[in-house]
């Protein structure tokens, strides 16, 4: 149980180790994480570019251990320690502000390892927990020894104190003809309430109140807006539901309503549904950024680039102006081969 590279270079090498420091330093800097501790560090080579101010790294191979405390011996803002799971504590202390699975969890093929795994990684955070891996139960395995599971579910039905707040695609999705620059992993961030910076986050805020805004039996829109808001954050996923759904008895055209249902049937894995709510905003309003950015999002990460290829030309335009196509931009030129002399221009 480490933190292993199947799919390409040692873990702290290449455009795959670059990707993946980016976007935990980015994490840790606008989170202002002061702590970390990572379950299954392997040998520490990714650690090297990653800026935290506390660290310790747990993994169940001594050998791995002893060679990180080799590594890192000149730095006592870092820890090393085995990961015995038969004799860790059923209620260990919390060792870090935020806890980070680097490609571990589709490398455990047992079931019980792996509910093991998990109770004891939702032990280690007292603020975030981070996941880097794929979140799917489809065993379609695009390289041998991995066994995919969906997460998200587990923490929902088992960690319900959890919630899934952030999601970013992998940069360099994986590609059959690619195999050793290419990854399966996409990052997941989990919460216990505190709300994400707007790159990270899965939920959309809020646009300023419109003129003219509508009242009913139901309430007001911007309150009901703002109520969904607030639910949402405290892991209410079902009331969120029930005051968004509010807001389309009083406006059904109401773009923020139908774009974060979908978020949130996304956030859910329930990705059909999500699917269904972008399209019917796409159909309100052809022009719509929102909707466009977050069906390109789905089709990321299903890997969906039959669709998402039928209007990519048209996120190229929004790249510059919006924050989700602009994260997701990458990903899609290194699918759709086509789009590729573009990225060349596109500064990340």
């Amino acid at each position: 149980m480490s933190e292993t590279n199947t799919q390409g270079p040692p873990g702290g090498q290449g455009r795959l180790a670059d990707f993946k420091a980016e976007i935990i330093n980015d994490f840790v800097e606008k989170h202002n994480v002061k702590s970390a501790a990572e379950l299954g560090c392997g040998e520490g080579d990714l650690l090297s570019r990653c800026r935290f101010g506390q660290y310790v790294g747990f993994d169940i191979s001594m050998e791995a251990v002893s060679r990180c405390r080799q590594k890192y011996s000149g730095d006592p803002s870092k820890a090393f320690l085995p990961y015995d799971p038969p004799r860790w504590k059923t209620a260990i202390p919390p060792a870090a502000e935020m806890a980070l699975s680097l490609e571990v969890v589709f490398h455990l093929m047992d079931d019980n390892i792996y509910e093991t795994y998990l109770h004891h990684f939702f032990q280690l955070p007292t603020r975030f927990a981070v996941i880097l891996s794929n979140d799917t139960d489809v065993q379609a395995r695009p390289a041998n020894g991995l066994r995919f599971h969906r997460f998200s579910s587990w923490v929902a039905s088992r960690r319900p104190d959890w919630r899934l707040a952030g999601y970013l695609p992998n940069r360099f999705p994986f590609d059959p003809a690619r195999p050793n620059d290419t990854s399966v992993s996409d990052f997941y961030f989990f919460s216990r309430g505190e709300k994400l910076h707007p790159r990270f986050a899965i939920f959309q805020p809020d646009p300023p109140a419109p003129q003219g805004e509508r009242t009913g039996p139901g309430g007001n829109i911007r309150d009901l807006l703002g109520q969904a808001r607030q639910r949402f954050d405290s892991g209410a996923r079902e009331e969120t539901r029930e005051l968004l759904l509010r807001v389309l008895a009083l406006d059904p055209f109401n773009q923020t309503a139908l774009n974060n249902l979908g978020l949130l049937a996304f956030s859910q894995g329930d990705l059909r549904e999500a699917e269904s709510l972008f399209k019917r905003l796409l159909a309100y309003d052809p022009s719509g950024q929102e909707a466009r950015s977050s069906l390109a999002k789905l089709y990321v990460q299903e890997r969906n680039w039959t669709e998402l290829r039928a209007f990519a030309r048209e996120l190229d335009g929004l790249k510059d102006a919006n924050a989700t196509v602009a994260n997701l931009w990458p990903a899609i030129c290194e699918a759709i081969p086509e789009l590729r002399g573009d990225i060349q221009r596109f500064s990340y």
